[in-house]
């Protein structure tokens, strides 16, 4: 602000061309006396205005705490007044007299008024308000002729208040206080305090309120199953909590109801049903892996197979790569042709008379025998030894066996492999012609070959 003055006053001298520096010394002496003075008084006025302020605000702080500290004395001073009165109130609110509802017997008003002189004695006290059962009555204990310092409106209204915001008995009883310091604003009043107390509370014994009488629900529980019909999704049928109270016939964990099988134990995923069989071999479907043909465990549910597609299975079949029919176990026919020349060759073996040494004679049928072994690798064949019944039978029937062996040896000398022949001696047994003649004798010493393929 004091450099916007100086400011203004070099732009007035240097108006009009002038210039300070071009001015006479005696001129520019009194311009800059005048500058001084003038920035001088405008810091005295900044000065004096804070100055000013400051005291401004410490008087109004010393006002305020001034103000707090009346308050707090008055504060504590109301507070021993209403200690003072709260006291004799309720020691009056023992009285039995008042306890018995008597507010108008000489000796009730003997009490109110020993009570009166007591609150009097410290504070003045004019009205009091006391709520029985019947509402609230009030009692005026100021001697006829001294003024009042309760306006009865508001002494009443305050009363009615109190009455509705607690419980009106004496064993568990409220007492409200409240005072207040006025101030005089005018000359023909004065300071003074203002109590309003008042006491609220049945007289006479507590009254008890009757006991209210519970409800007790029923509990129905019609299937006798220890779970309520409320929560029971059976409540005609006795049954299980873990069910929600449905039976479950069969013990599956699949309530009846929902059970499509109640009886058989079952599965969810079936509806409580066994696992199917669709094919009824005893396997169930999931195990199955031929669910809708019979068959056998040891196959998993599926038939004996067939890999030769003969109707015979692999079981039973002596040749199951090979079709034949089940008359020969499964393997094919071999050739009647065949079957007749080894046949023919077995008739044309000879032995030394009660030996079983091969005549030479023999040799040609058995060679014709081995030839046909070695063209069919698959044949197998039976040779089978048998005797007439004269002489012993136990060396008959090691005759045939040896007969049976000497043909097998034969063969094998001749490329056939033993595990292909089969040798057997059946002695005096299956005779083919009578034995009481020479004849028929000469037809039971044979020896017989039968052809396989199995």
């Amino acid at each position: 602000m004091i450099m916007g003055l100086i400011s203004k006053i070099n732009g007035i001298f240097s108006g009009g061309g002038l210039r300070i520096n071009r001015l006479p010394v005696k001129r520019n002496i009194i311009i800059y006396a005048v500058i001084i003075i003038t920035v001088s008084f405008a810091f005295f006025f900044y000065f004096q205005h804070q100055t000013e302020q400051s005291i401004r605000e410490s008087m109004l702080e010393q006002q305020k705490q001034n103000q707090k500290d009346n308050t707090r004395a008055l504060a504590q001073h109301i507070r021993s007044d209403m200690n003072s009165i709260m006291g004799r109130l309720q020691g009056m609110s023992h009285s039995i007299y008042l306890q018995q509802g008597d507010f108008t017997s000489n000796y009730t008003k003997s009490v109110l008024k020993n009570y009166f002189r007591q609150m009097n004695y410290s504070t003045p006290v004019d009205r009091l308000f006391i709520l029985d059962a019947n509402g609230i009555v009030k009692m005026n204990i100021v001697p006829e002729g001294q003024p009042t310092f309760l306006g009865e409106r508001f002494s009443f209204e305050w009363v009615k208040e109190t009455s509705n915001t607690m419980s009106p008995q004496f064993s568990d009883g409220f007492v409200g206080a409240d005072g207040q310091y006025r101030i005089a604003v005018t000359e023909n009043a004065s300071y003074h305090f203002y109590h309003s107390v008042g006491i609220a509370g049945n007289i006479g014994a507590k009254k008890m309120e009757a006991p209210k009488v519970v409800e007790v629900p029923v509990i129905s529980d019609r299937d006798g199953d220890g779970i309520v019909d409320s929560s029971d999704a059976c409540p005609d049928q006795a049954g299980t909590a873990a069910l929600q109270g449905c039976p479950d016939r069969d013990g599956d964990g699949i309530a009846d109801k929902d059970d499509k099988c109640p009886d058989v134990a079952g599965l969810a995923k079936y509806q409580g049903c066994p696992i199917p069989d669709t094919d009824k071999d005893g396997i169930n479907d999931e195990e199955d892996k031929c669910p809708d043909v019979p068959g056998v465990a040891r196959y998993q549910g599926c038939p004996i197979p067939d890999t030769d597609k003969d109707g015979v299975n692999d079981e039973e079949d002596k040749c199951p790569n090979e079709a034949g029919p089940a008359s020969n176990f499964g393997c094919p026919v071999i050739d009647v042709a065949v079957v007749e020349k080894v046949n023919k060759a077995a008739k044309n073996i000879f032995f030394a008379t009660g030996s079983s040494k091969l005549l030479a004679k023999s040799y040609a049928s058995l060679k014709e025998v081995a030839q046909i072994l070695k063209d069919n690798p698959s044949y197998k064949v039976d040779v089978d030894g048998y005797t007439d019944i004269t002489g012993n039978a136990d060396k008959n029937q090691v005759l045939s066996e040896n007969r049976a062996n000497s043909v097998k040896t034969y063969l094998v000398s001749n490329g056939i492999d033993e595990s292909r022949i089969t040798a057997t001696g059946h002695g005096i047994n299956d005779p083919i012609a009578d034995n009481k003649t020479a004849a028929g004798r000469a037809k039971n010493r044979r020896v017989e070959m039968k052809l396989r393929n199995y």
